[in-house]
């Protein structure tokens, strides 16, 4: 197990029962004595970046994929933009340019490039907007938690 530490849990308590079972684990930080900080991942609304800077520069890029009903993309904010959009009353466009469908796909090799490559999605992120917002705390429900 690679738990991130959120602040508010009794880890200790989890790690000796964990060892009771035979188990050890690490931190996703790989550090027990780091708590988890909240991180801003900034979007520019009007799509305006560069997707291969943007791809260049992302701490998920061809590393975090996501998938969701036999389809992959590079990023998670692919099929989570659409709660962003509603709550927001945002437009911001995912195609199916954005991610690749595992069952269409020909070859493995096919999917591989596909994530490693930008794809249209990639001009409204700020890959370099990326912001410590400091120690880890619930959502304000707030644009500006993403803006």
């Amino acid at each position: 197990m690679t738990p991130t530490k959120y602040p508010g849990v009794n880890w200790e308590k989890i790690e000796e029962r964990a060892a009771g079972f035979g188990y050890k684990f690490t931190y996703f930080d790989f550090s027990g004595n780091t708590e988890k900080t909240s991180r801003k991942f900034c979007l520019d609304l009007s799509g305006g970046q560069d997707p291969k800077k943007s791809f260049k520069r992302c701490c998920m890029a061809a590393c975090t994929v996501a998938v969701q009903n036999g389809r992959i993309a590079t990023c998670s904010f692919v099929f989570n933009m659409r709660h962003f959009n509603k709550y927001f009353g945002k437009n911001v466009p995912v195609t199916g340019e954005d991610y690749i469908d595992i069952y269409k796909a020909q070859t493995m090799q096919e999917i591989v490039d596909f994530v490693n490559r930008p794809i249209p999605l990639c001009a409204y992120c700020k890959s370099m907007g990326v912001e410590i917002a400091g120690g880890w705390r619930k959502t304000e429900y707030a644009i500006t938690e993403w803006i």
